[in-house]
C-alpha cells in the first residue's frame, strides 16, 4: 500500500515538478530548495487550502483558485529571479546548517 500511495503522490506532483525543473533550467535565481520537495510543498498547500474551504461556506471556488495561483506565482517568481530572496536566504543559512545537524526534537510525551 505504501508504494501505491508514494507513486500516486509522485504522479500528482509530476506536472508541477516538470514546471519547476524547466524554470531552474531557464536560469534566473539559484534556489537552494529541492525541486521535488517544492512540488510536494505546493501540493500540500493546495490540499490545505481546499480542506479549509470545505469546512463551511466562508470561501468560494474563486478564493481557492486565487490563493493557489498566488502561491504558485510566488514560487515561480523566486525561481526565475523576479523575486530576489538571496538576502533572506543568506540571513538564515547559519540557522539552517545548525538545525540540519541536529536530531529532530522529541515531544516530551513521547519520551520513555
Amino acid at each position: 500500500m505504501r508504494k501505491v500511495v508514494q507513486r500516486s503522490y509522485k504522479d500528482m506532483c509530476r506536472a508541477t515538478l516538470e514546471d519547476l525543473m524547466r524554470l531552474r533550467e531557464q536560469g534566473g535565481a539559484a534556489v537552494p530548495a529541492a525541486d521535488e520537495l517544492m512540488a510536494f510543498a505546493l501540493l500540500g498547500s493546495l490540499e490545505n487550502v481546499v480542506m479549509r474551504a470545505s469546512w463551511d461556506g466562508a470561501y468560494s471556488t474563486k478564493d481557492v483558485l486565487w490563493t493557489t495561483l498566488c502561491i504558485f506565482l510566488a514560487v515561480e517568481a523566486i525561481y526565475n529571479g523576479r523575486l530576489d530572496i538571496s538576502a533572506q536566504l543568506t540571513k538564515y543559512a547559519g540557522v539552517i546548517e545548525q538545525l540540519a545537524g541536529q536530531p529532530p526534537p522529541i515531544p516530551p510525551d513521547a519520551l520513555p
